[in-house]
């Protein structure tokens, strides 16, 4: 019968520096890519034909936030079914707008665009758990709004991506970004909504084009 006795292995001093520097590389590096990238929060997420089957095909996307650590926004011309919409309108009755946010939490996490004329695009989102949770009386107040209701978007979902995944997706062309809009919010089709996003991407390409 034969043993093996497997070897204690040692870091040397230079070992632990090289794996502390690292380390911290890994951890700082979402800080570090946030100042050297651009952010693109508060603009518009257009799909291209790249992107083919659901869940974003041909769907325009308002950014909520993007940074190092990723990226976080909504569907916006994606209405939902009235079937779909049903339960949602038991809790909000006088909401007249229900979309599919993104595949994020669908049916679980509920958002609210609410008109805000205080913010720089004209509207403020709210996670409405967060919400509920923090201030009851205040989501009472809002959802029983009639007017402000009646210009709200309900959100079932959201889109979201990890750390670098969407700077990457914009890079091979998979979507491109535009400046927002109020027209994206408009009552319009899916379809309607995308071409008036893609023909503002044309207008921009043939813009830059134009000097040479």
């Amino acid at each position: 019968m034969s043993f093996f006795h497997l070897k204690k292995l040692k870091t040397t001093p230079r070992q632990a520096r090289i794996y502390l520097f690292f380390a911290v590389l890994l951890i700082a590096a979402p800080t570090i890519m946030y100042k050297i990238v651009p952010s693109q929060a508060g603009k518009m997420l257009v799909a291209s034909g790249v992107m083919q089957g659901e869940p974003f095909e041909k769907t325009v996307i308002y950014l909520q936030s993007h940074h190092g650590y990723g990226a976080h926004g909504f569907i916006v011309n994606k209405p939902m079914s009235e079937a779909d919409a049903k339960s949602l309108q038991f809790r909000f009755p006088m909401a007249r707008r229900f979309h599919y946010g993104g595949p994020v939490g669908e049916g679980e996490v509920i958002s609210l665009l609410i008109p805000d004329a205080a913010q720089d695009n004209g509207f403020k989102i709210l996670n409405v758990g967060t919400l509920s949770e923090k201030d009851v009386s205040a989501y009472n107040d809002l959802v029983t709004d009639a007017q402000l209701m009646r210009d709200a978007i309900v959100f079932s979902g959201y889109a979201g991506w990890s750390p670098f995944q969407l700077n990457r997706e914009i890079m091979r062309g998979a979507c491109n970004v535009i400046p927002y809009d109020p027209v994206y919010l408009e009552k319009r089709g899916q379809r309607a909504i995308w071409d008036k996003a893609v023909d503002k991407i044309l207008d921009e390409k043939k813009d830059s084009l134009d000097p040479l």
